[in-house]
């Protein structure tokens, strides 16, 4: 294992879980965050809990109002993105290498 990895598992050692929050547009993949809880709720807190957060997801969809599924698994729409919990944890995608750009980072492509 390498430094960096062993390094970011070192950090969330002892923590509780946070579960992979991602927005896709079925080309791309976004981190949105890790949150604490899943369902309708955490999605709308994860995304409203940071003023910046909230900004970059506006600014990655292109839109400012979101529209929940009828199902609480199917997540949310903006725009032409899909916001939902992708069913892995941060350790997961620490221990896979598989880690998404962040929402805040994310240029585009």
């Amino acid at each position: 294992m390498d430094a960096t990895k062993e390094a970011r598992l070192d950090r969330i050692k002892n923590r509780p879980t946070k579960y992979e929050l991602v927005a896709t547009n079925g080309v791309r993949r976004v981190l949105v965050c890790y949150a604490h809880r899943t369902g309708r709720r955490g999605l709308w807190d994860a995304i409203c809990s940071s003023e910046s957060r909230c900004k970059a997801v506006v600014a990655l969809t292109g839109e400012e109002n979101i529209s929940f599924a009828k199902r609480a698994a199917d997540g949310a729409v903006m725009g032409g993105w899909t916001i939902r919990f992708s069913g892995r944890t941060q350790r997961d995608a620490i221990m896979t290498n598989s880690e998404l750009p962040y929402v805040e980072d994310y240029k585009g492509e």
